[in-house]
């Protein structure tokens, strides 16, 4: 997987937070699809909630990808929404039993793939 602009930073100031802290921060994602209920809560401090089946999904479909090893995981339900861009590459989990889920949700680990260089040989 290519960094990003954002993941070449983390990646330059690990050496730092490892000196400083003796862990250096690691990006985990997760990706469902589903209704969510959106609201403001707050007098003088409002803040902005989201509530719902697929919040609930997507926070344990994250804590899955961190017991896999997975930078990004997606959902089967969220995997045929979006067209999918030609770089992204998946790998199928299986399907996985969440908390709060009567039935299993299949789980594909989503990478990035490096297109191959043309090279001339000779």
């Amino acid at each position: 997987m290519r960094p990003r602009i954002g993941e070449a930073a983390l990646e330059a100031a690990a050496p730092d937070f490892l000196r400083e802290f003796g862990e250096a921060p690691h990006v985990r994602g997760a990706l469902h699809f589903g209704p969510v209920v959106v609201g403001e809560v707050g007098g003088r401090k409002r803040d902005i909630v989201f509530h719902g089946d697929a919040m609930n999904t997507t926070s344990r479909l994250e804590h899955l990808a961190r017991e896999l090893d997975q930078r990004l995981v997606t959902s089967d339900d969220a995997w045929h929404r979006p067209p999918i861009p030609d770089d992204w590459a998946f790998e199928d989990l299986g399907p996985h039993a969440l908390r709060g889920r009567s039935r299993p949700v299949q789980v594909y680990a989503v990478s990035r793939v490096t297109p191959l260089r043309e090279v001339s040989i000779g």
